[in-house]
């Protein structure tokens, strides 16, 4: 009985004061923003769906970083994430062993490569330090 009469553990710890204020940019993305994660992204990786490979961002210059950054803004403004940016191309990938089995095989996603910026800058304001 005495046992289950212990005092708990719980109100033994320490008060830990909060901190409630987040320093994040919540604006729309910006044009510095959109070209680091260009410049971030790796070259001779594959196309998403839409069949645009990193290389046309990252050699789009400085004219396609400027209308990316316009088009993110309005896709902040709105709210609204283009129904195709959240749909992935699953591709199966050879591993070993027979290939007739499903089981000698992974999966890799393929997404557009404008979410995975846009992605990238809102990972980058999260983990921010």
């Amino acid at each position: 009985r005495e046992q289950f009469s212990w005092p708990s553990a719980t109100l033994q710890l320490p008060s830990i004061p909060r901190q409630c204020e987040w320093n994040i940019e919540v604006g729309p993305p910006t044009l510095t923003e959109v070209q680091k994660a260009i410049v971030n992204l790796k070259r001779g990786r594959a196309a998403g769906p839409d069949g645009l490979a990193p290389e046309v961002f990252k050699d789009g210059g400085p004219i396609l970083a400027i209308r990316l950054t316009n088009i993110l803004a309005k896709i902040w403004e709105l709210d609204v994430i283009p129904s195709d940016w959240s749909q992935s191309l699953i591709v199966p990938i050879y591993k070993k062993g027979s290939k007739s089995s499903c089981d000698n095989h992974r999966g890799i996603s393929l997404t557009n490569i404008a979410s995975k910026i846009l992605a990238s800058i809102i990972i980058g304001r999260l983990t921010k330090t």
